[in-house]
């Protein structure tokens, strides 16, 4: 079975500065039967039936400093049975996200489709001497990053087959969150470890510059943790809050905070670490889709 991953990505420069425009064609097919299956991964607007979701009617805004944010559709996934421990999340296309999932003897990589949630499709489940961190799709390979073990698991985005395992670059302490951007031309990866710093690595992985980000008080922000690049703007979840913060790397500094007090509270978490985690941008409605470790939903925000 196939998951054919034709995402093709364009970079136009303008005054200097790249602009990203995501094109998604047909992704893929599999088939389902009592042994095995064939879904359609398809990049279509029309793929995606939002009337079948469970709505969140907030129509209050949360603002923090410089970001407001409006909660748009909520969908509930079953986190009783088999919880996902959230450590990165990545929009597919109008169907499906790339999850992986945390905690030791727990860790996965998996496929959510977005009208059936609580089946986790090619779930790979890593060696519990592995805990699985940020994700992310470069080239149709599927990478994942491990904490304390410092290795970035690489599978083929069709079926998420192992492939290979690598190793993270010395300057990165531990792997926290994932993501790429092209810039100048070149495939940049994005690499958080808990620190306040963004490590700028090549293709290979290999680190070329780490940043320091700071606040607007030229505060040092630390537990960067998962990540997603936009248009630009790096956001990144800060581990332990409820916060997403909206980052500037030219200029080494947050540019806006979304606070999602409010979701936390819907989550009714157990334990403290069980925080705000996961970023997904729906580049068709210009939003994105977030949760929490152990979360019973995932929401999807517009962010302002």
């Amino acid at each position: 079975m196939n998951i054919q991953d034709n995402r093709r990505i364009s970079y136009h420069k303008k005054e200097g500065q790249m602009k990203k425009t995501t094109a998604l064609t047909y992704f893929s097919i599999i088939a389902f039967s009592l042994t095995t299956f064939v879904f359609l991964i398809k990049g279509s607007i029309d793929s995606y039936d939002q009337s079948n979701l469970s709505k969140s009617e907030c129509p209050q805004n949360y603002t923090d400093l410089k970001g407001t944010h409006k909660l748009l559709a909520r969908i509930n996934r079953d986190n009783t049975k088999n919880p996902q421990y959230t450590q990165g999340l990545l929009f597919v296309n109008q169907t499906f996200l790339l999850e992986s999932s945390g905690q030791y003897g727990k860790s996965s990589i998996h496929y959510l489709n977005l009208d059936d949630i609580n089946n986790l499709i090619f779930n790979y489940e890593l060696p519990s001497n592995q805990f699985g961190e940020g994700c992310d799709i470069i080239n149709n390979k599927v990478y994942q990053l491990t904490w304390l073990e410092r290795k970035i698991n690489v599978f083929n985005a069709e079926d998420l087959s192992f492939i290979n395992e690598m190793k993270l670059d010395d300057k990165v302490e531990a792997g926290w969150g994932l993501t790429h951007r092209v810039f100048n031309g070149e495939i940049q990866v994005l690499i958080t470890d808990g620190s306040n710093k963004v490590h700028i690595a090549d293709e290979n992985f290999n680190v070329k510059e780490s940043i320091q980000i700071f606040d607007d008080k030229k505060k040092p922000v630390t537990n960067l943790n998962e990540l997603e690049y936009v248009n630009g703007t790096l956001f990144a979840n800060i581990y332990l809050t409820s916060k997403i913060v909206a980052i500037d790397l030219e200029n080494k500094k947050v540019i806006a905070t979304y606070d999602f007090q409010g979701l936390v509270k819907d989550a009714n978490r157990k334990k403290r670490d069980e925080c705000l985690n996961g970023i997904a941008y729906n580049e068709y409605t210009d939003s994105f889709w977030i949760t929490g470790k152990n979360w019973g939903f995932i929401q999807e925000v517009k962010l302002q």
